[in-house]
């Protein structure tokens, strides 16, 4: 056997110098991204949630407002955005959301419009009834066509003439002799027997008319001027074209699917594979509708988002679709529930926290009803991962136009405030981007003087604190600030349950910590060491700290305690005991006073 050496998995023959690289991992870890809100609600424009092929690719970040606007139009969705990137009105809260997955729960549908004699359908590129604003005129005869579609709300228009195009003519002067083309042949027949020409073997119709000049009698000149490097798949189907005379292959139908292809108005379905359409005196598209939110819906933009990591979810709901409908809110045939959708996000949450789904997240939920009604929902959700939001707020929407919101744009608000701020810092006592609050159980219709206030923020605190609730007040220094960074839990003095931003740590302390570990050690051989392990889990531990997430002690230096690891087969114990971060909630100063005395 020839002498050779084991190195980095390969046996070498050969003398020389080799190396592996490995890859000292003590100087720290980043931090996995935070700061991932989903939203689930309503829009006037864009595709239903059911339609996008990937949530996960639905995605958008705070430069991508205008994309969202441009996507969805108006409504709860894009206000939702505008509320969540730009949620705070203190130095404290330095940004927004980082990234926003969107699931629009009304099912609405495109305009259309048939062509005659089964051409195909044009169809509105956007969703709702935005499409019914557009237009499509055919003028022309004979060998060409204009095309001419309008979007008569932008004041877009789309123009082309197509047609009269003939790529190639193919010749037999045989009697009876024809060119026929389907889906997938090009076949030619002398008027006794044909040959079949499969579309797939030639790139291009050059190379078909090559193929052709080589079969005994028949002939393909190309015709000056035309680009023959196009596609076989471009020229027009025909049956039984006389090809004594000469049988012109055009590419009409082609052209006019290029036309829609390009356009940014509408599309052709199930376009023909033939010819031109017929003229048409210009003809609104119809049929577009905004579209209802059905309860299934819900339940499926939830399922939907088990399948993305995100860190909060916001449901752009905050009462029954009976009264969002009479509102005008929402179309009469939307059905959801608000206690539904309550129980839902709950449920979901409650899911994404187990060991398996191991993706721990928080629900920013909102409720438009009496006080007493609020209070008693608090108590009864009662869930460390929920806040429960319940006072109208008072911003501009995506046009910029002043106005009121129900409490879902507060949830918004406080969701967008936790993605962009510090991780673990407390909400109490910040400031938000708002312009006016209030909490009332009446209509978003009824007039501002007919408002009745049901909670005061004022001289009710107590009794919503002790219910779960998070509120806003307005300090007679100006501004609206949070009071607590409240959760519904409330069953017990827990202190990581009962604050948000603690809870919020320490989930994304959990899911950091796991996920580190999991994508350096799942997978690799157990000749690590556990002094390896070890050295890795300080130095991903340490990194908390650095990032406020755990709190230097006395016991604990550097944030982490008793940090054990056992290595026991294929398995890698660890523990340790991490100080997490908490806010301030109480200073309480106890001040002794004393008589002034003087000697002289």
């Amino acid at each position: 056997m020839a002498i050779n050496v084991s190195f980095n998995g390969a046996t070498i023959y050969k003398p020389g110098a080799y190396s592996k690289v490995s890859i000292d991992l003590s100087g720290g870890f980043p931090l996995s991204p935070t700061g991932l809100v989903a939203i689930l609600g309503e829009a006037d424009a864009g595709a239903p949630g059911a339609s996008e092929v990937n949530i996960a690719n639905n995605v958008f970040s705070p430069e991508q407002l205008p994309e969202i606007k441009a996507k969805y139009g108006r409504g709860p969705i894009v206000d939702a955005c505008n509320l969540l990137f730009a949620p705070g009105s203190d130095g404290a809260i330095p940004g927004g959301a980082q990234a926003i997955y969107i699931y629009k729960t009304n099912a609405s549908v495109r305009a259309s419009l048939a062509l005659a004699g089964s051409y195909g359908t044009v169809q509105a590129r956007e969703w709702g009834v935005g499409g019914n604003r557009i237009t499509l005129k055919i003028t022309g005869s004979g060998a060409t066509r204009n095309l001419t579609l309008s979007q008569k709300r932008d004041l877009l228009v789309e123009t082309a003439t197509v047609g009269g195009n003939v790529l190639v003519t193919v010749t037999n002067a045989t009697a009876g002799s024809t060119v026929s083309i389907d889906d997938n042949n090009v076949v030619l027949f002398n008027g006794t027997s044909s040959v079949s020409l499969p579309k797939a073997s030639f790139g291009s119709v050059a190379d078909l008319a090559e193929a052709i000049n080589l079969i005994p009698s028949w002939s393909a000149v190309l015709t000056a001027g035309q680009d023959s490097r196009q596609s076989v798949n471009v020229l027009d189907h025909v049956s039984s074209l006389d090809a004594v005379s000469g049988a012109a292959l055009k590419k009409d139908a082609a052209e006019v699917a290029a036309f829609f292809e390009a356009s940014s108005i509408a599309s052709l379905e199930s376009g023909a594979k033939v010819g031109l359409p017929a003229a048409l005196a210009e003809a609104a598209l119809s049929g577009g509708a905004k579209g209802a939110t059905s309860t299934s819906e819900i339940v499926n933009a939830l399922s939907k988002f088990e399948k993305v990591r995100v860190n909060s979810v916001v449901p752009l709901m905050s009462r029954d679709a009976s009264d969002d409908a009479a509102d005008g809110l929402t179309e009469s045939g939307s059905n959801y529930t608000i206690e539904g959708i309550h129980q839902a996000v709950k449920t979901h949450l409650s899911l994404m926290a187990t060991t398996k789904k191991k993706s721990e997240r928080q629900g920013y939920l909102s409720l438009k009803a009496d006080y007493a009604d609020c209070k008693q929902r608090a108590q009864d959700l009662a869930a460390a991962r929920v806040q429960l939001a319940i006072q109208d707020v008072r911003q501009a929407d995506s046009d910029g136009v002043i106005r009121w919101f129900q409490p879902w744009a507060a949830a918004c608000l406080l969701a967008g405030a936790r993605g962009g701020s510090p991780i673990g810092l407390p909400m109490t006592n910040k400031y938000f981007n708002m312009s006016g609050i209030r909490q009332t159980g009446q209509s978003m219709s009824t007039a501002e003087a007919d408002i009745v206030l049901d909670f005061d923020p004022d001289t009710q605190y107590d009794d919503a604190i002790s219910s779960g609730i998070s509120f806003w007040e307005r300090p007679q220094s100006g501004g609206f600030r949070l009071v607590v960074d409240n959760t519904t839990y409330g069953k017990d003095g827990n202190w990581v349950y009962n604050r948000a931003n603690v809870l919020y740590a320490a989930d994304v302390l959990a899911y950091d910590f796991r996920n580190q570990l999991e994508n350096l050690y799942v997978g690799v051989k157990n000749t690590v060491s556990a002094a390896e392990v070890k050295s890795t889990c300080e130095s991903i531990l340490t990194t908390y700290l650095t990032q406020g997430i755990t709190v230097s002690t006395a016991d604990a230096k550097n944030g982490f305690k008793q940090l054990v690891v056992q290595i026991n087969g294929n398995t890698i114990n660890v523990s340790v005991v991490v100080k997490l971060v908490e806010g301030i909630d109480f200073v309480l100063a106890d001040i002794t006073l004393q008589r002034a005395q003087q000697s002289a």
